[in-house]
């Protein structure tokens, strides 16, 4: 990569003068909710009584290709998943339409996903996404994956909140 182009990777704070923001914010009426304190949402307002219905509508509202990007910036913040050997296992849970998997994949042909979601329709079109790829070899599970304790290694676990 040149240096240039990693230069072009990095963000700025200083791209923009934050003086000359605050007078932006601050003479349009329709931006002073940014001065206002946040106020966080009743527990009651914040669930839905059925998640997984709230996630299918979500997936059947955006399942146009324009929202889903693929995360190809995956393999550059863990490099770990292109370097891990023979066997090495992945988790994704949540995985939507295969987003991250497929960067996943495409990155190492040796690594074995596991990708799950609560939505049926969401799994189809991960799957199709995947399989028009041509990266992986696939296997259907429609049972429940099996965690032993102890299976997963402890610095390859990374939980993101």
């Amino acid at each position: 990569m040149s240096a240039s182009a990693a230069e072009a990777l990095e963000y700025h704070s200083k791209d923009f003068k934050w003086d000359t923001l605050r007078q932006e914010i601050e003479n349009d009426p329709s931006l002073n909710y940014h001065f206002l304190p946040f106020v966080y949402p009743q527990p009651e307002q914040q669930l839905s009584k059925d998640p997984i219905k709230a996630w299918q509508s979500f997936h059947i509202q955006h399942s146009s290709g324009k929202f889903f990007k693929e995360r190809r910036y995956l393999l550059k913040e863990f490099p770990e998943l292109v370097s891990c050997g023979d066997g090495c296992k992945v988790l994704e849970v949540g995985c939507g339409n295969g987003s991250s998997a497929l960067p996943i994949l495409r990155g190492n042909e040796k690594i074995i996903l596991y990708a799950c979601d609560c939505s049926n329709e969401t799994l189809q079109r991960a799957k199709e996404f995947v399989a028009a790829s041509n990266v992986a070899s696939m296997l259907e599970k429609k049972e429940p994956l099996k965690l032993v304790h102890g299976q997963w290694k402890k610095e390859a676990v990374a939980l993101v909140v």
